[in-house]
């Protein structure tokens, strides 16, 4: 059976300026607004009443971009108005266990202590 999505009415107080699907969870919608949140969304019928999650971005400036990794949708990139682009890693919402960024293999065979 075909999902039926719904739409999200209002997701900012101003104006929605950039939209992205999740491209491993395509029901999940990350919508960037002017006024400076980055609002994560489920798109299925029934379920865009409210965010799942809200990221405080750049609440002094406007958000203009907003767009998750195409191979890690834990990493979502955003740029605003004051020339800075950042870098989250959002893994509550992710389809993917957390990723480590300091995960290593394990060397301590060769401490010499």
């Amino acid at each position: 059976s075909a999902a039926t999505f719904s739409r999200v009415e209002y997701p900012h107080d101003g104006a929605a300026v950039d939209v992205d699907y999740n491209p491993n969870k395509p029901f999940c919608l990350a919508t960037a607004g002017d006024d400076g949140y980055v609002k994560f969304w489920d798109a299925r019928a029934g379920k865009a009443r409210s965010p799942l999650k809200v990221l405080a971005v750049a609440p002094r400036h406007l958000l203009t971009a907003v767009r998750y990794n195409r191979f890690h949708d834990q990493l979502l990139a955003t740029a605003a108005t004051d020339r800075a682009v950042h870098l989250w890693r959002v893994s509550s919402i992710s389809s993917a266990p957390l990723l480590e960024a300091d995960a290593r293999p394990d060397d301590d065979d060769d401490d010499d202590d």
